[in-house]
């Protein structure tokens, strides 16, 4: 320790006589200082955590904070050699990365991370729909950036000359040293405060965004979170009870929800192996689907989801996405995969998970012989669907350039063109049974791309300056409303038994800016937040449903439910889920669960409901590894033996 304190004093007394004997070192040090915190102060402002939060912050996060953009100067520090001309790359450099921070935390609740990056194209074409506004908070990061051009500049002329080549390896080692020490704290740090991924906001305010993107690109090297007291053997132990379980014999489940045990006979043709005629089942997933009165206390000039709220012959209710004001793509995933976010929590799951040979209620249904289409009115690489539709197991996909134009203003895609869309590619199906998956366009943001003269809908209440949002988004939803009765027009005219449903994938971020009901706060606030419209209809060949208008599921249990619906047989997997909608329907994707009691609690080993819960864990990330280390049985459906 004597070693170590005598090597400090050393460094330091030879630094200030390298000061005494040479001015510009000081300068240089000074002025590199206030540009590295000016640096720091517009990236970590960027998404919207306020000049308190950061002010009151853990002083050892602000430190890391400022060391990690130090490093970004030092990288182009060892690019140039010239002091002043790194310090401008790096001030133009966190310019533009603060300015699509800002526009990303802006319009889709989120902040940039690689994960993000990763899925650029879908960012640039999602930012292309709002328009970016010249606000206070991008001038005061441009003029940030204006000072420290001139500060650079200064550097310029009053600073040290560019580093000798033979003196960069110290460049390059002080690099490694600031990450090493940077990272090994926060390992160290975050043992003491627990972080929260699923809400950034708090992880920002905390730790600072610098730390929380660092902690992002670790992430990607292994994006699935384990859950707590996994055990393998656990899982290897169900997987056997369901090898040896009595082969021909499995649990069904008729269409008014009640269980039997039936004899399980390969189904054939169109039927089911209980001798009903399976279903077509058309799963539409809109676009900004939300009835924005729930949330916040809203009058509008008429009605907008009339023909909703008059459906007979439906279970309506809501469906609990994982995300606020966007992530269009983390619904899907927990739709199509029927995995939470809890585990996989990654902003683009198509994008950065290995989605080849996933399960999926696609594969489940070919299994059954069924005919799956795909459709998506924008293009195929957006979070990287043209890869990933097939890796789930549709037949047939199809993107924009399949189909027909239409727009509703400056609004391309609308619902109604897009249903038209979808009726011609399930007439052309064949006789085989259908899974029609449409993914919408119509209701995305931003709400600034039409003329007051088209809105058909528009609120009383004063929302300020998000008034013209409201009133697009209304008239964009009481579209949607019309096509629905359309949908079902045209469904109920055919004589084939259909399943339809219809969920939103996630408020728009207009609830971002409004004030919640009186009395709507913590987790219920929450929860009002992240549950979308859910309709599930049946038409005439189908027959009668137990209606009912208080349905509440998470996004992941829809699968089983449609599944259990169509009379077809329930893997473990799904059964596990089915009877945990029965007990414990809520399940968000931090964690954070409610009974049908209405109890809450959170996912942990202390945790009183932990044993229930636990195993749909447990096989939930079993699910997620490659597909040679999955227990497989678990999630294929029952087979006979020798089948």
């Amino acid at each position: 320790m004597q070693k170590v304190n005598a090597a400090i004093k050393g460094y330091c007394k030879r630094l200030a006589d390298l000061i005494q004997h040479n001015p510009r070192v000081l300068f240089t040090v000074i002025v590199v200082t206030v540009i590295t915190v000016i640096q720091w102060l517009e990236l970590d402002l960027s998404p919207g955590t306020s000049i308190t939060k950061l002010m009151t912050r853990n002083v050892i996060y602000q430190i890391i904070d400022l060391a990690l953009v130090f490093l970004v100067d030092l990288l182009f520090l060892l690019l140039t050699r010239r002091i002043s001309l790194a310090c401008a790359l790096g001030s133009v450099f966190f310019c533009i990365w603060s300015l699509v921070n800002y526009y990303v935390r802006l319009y889709a609740n989120d902040v940039v991370t690689v994960m993000l990056l990763r899925s650029t194209n879908t960012a640039l074409n999602v930012l292309g729909g709002y328009s970016l506004h010249l606000s206070w908070e991008v001038v005061l990061i441009l003029l940030a950036t204006a000072v420290n051009l001139g500060l650079s500049v200064a550097l310029k002329n009053g600073g040290l000359p560019p580093v000798p080549w033979k003196k960069l390896w110290t460049v390059a080692l002080s690099m490694v040293m600031v990450l090493s020490v940077s990272c090994a704290t926060l390992n160290v740090m975050e043992h003491i405060h627990k972080v929260n991924d699923w809400q950034p906001t708090l992880d920002l305010n905390k730790f600072g965004y610098p730390i929380y993107f660092t902690r992002q690109v670790f992430k990607t090297l292994d994006p699935i979170e384990c859950p707590e007291g996994y055990d393998e053997a656990i899982v290897a132990q169900m997987a056997e009870r369901v090898a040896e379980d009595e082969p021909d014999m499995v649990r069904w489940y008729d269409q008014d929800g009640d269980a039997a045990l039936l004899t399980y006979r390969e189904p054939t043709g169109n039927s089911s192996a209980s001798g009903q005629t399976l279903p077509d089942i058309v799963l539409i997933l809109d676009e900004s689907y939300y009835f924005l009165e729930e949330y916040t206390d809203l009058v509008t000039s008429a009605p907008y989801h009339e023909n909703y709220s008059n459906l007979q012959n439906a279970v309506k209710g809501h469906a609990v996405v994982p995300w606020i004001g966007s992530s269009t793509n983390r619904t899907e995933f927990e739709l199509l995969t029927s995995n939470s976010t809890y585990l996989a929590n990654c902003q683009a799951p198509f994008s950065t998970l290995n989605m080849s040979g996933s399960n999926s209620i696609v594969q489940y249904l070919n299994e059954f012989g069924y005919t799956t289409v795909a459709m998506h009115d924008a293009d195929g690489s957006n979070y990287s669907r043209q890869r990933v539709y097939p890796m789930l197991g549709f037949d047939e996909i199809h993107f924009t350039d399949d189909f027909t134009p239409a727009a509703y203003g400056q609004r391309r895609a609308t619902d109604a063109s897009n249903f038209q869309d979808m009726f011609r590619w399930y007439e052309q199906a064949g006789d085989a049974p259908r899974f029609m998956y449409l993914l919408t366009y119509q209701n995305h943001g931003g709400w600034k791309q039409n003329d007051e003269s088209l809105f058909t809908v528009t609120s009383d209440t004063d929302y300020g300056k998000r008034e013209h949002d409201m009133d697009e988004y209304l008239t964009s939803l009481k579209m949607t409303d019309d096509a629905l009765q359309m949908l079902i027009d045209y469904f109920n005219s055919v004589d084939r038994p259909v399943l339809l449903c219809v969920l939103g994938d996630h408020s728009p971020n207009i609830i971002l800016d409004v004030p919640a009901k009186e009395g709507l706060e913590g987790n219920e606030e929450q929860l009002v937040m992240h549950s979308t419209p859910l309709l599930i209809w049946a038409n005439d060949a189908y027959g009668p449903l137990k209606a009912r208008d208080d349905a509440l599921i998470t996004v992941p249990d829809l699968a089983p439910t449609l599944l259990e619906m169509a009379g077809l047989p329930l893997s473990a997997y799904y059964q596990t889920m089915r009877e945990l909608t029965e007990r414990v329907p809520i399940r968000l994707s931090n964690g954070i669960y409610r009974t049908a009691a209405g109890e809450y609690g959170e996912f942990s080993q202390d945790d009183a409901n932990y044993g229930l819960l636990a195993p749909y864990y447990f096989m939930e990330y079993n699910n997620l590894q490659r597909p040679d280390e999955r227990y497989q049985v678990l999630f294929d459906p029952p087979r006979k033996t020798g089948s």
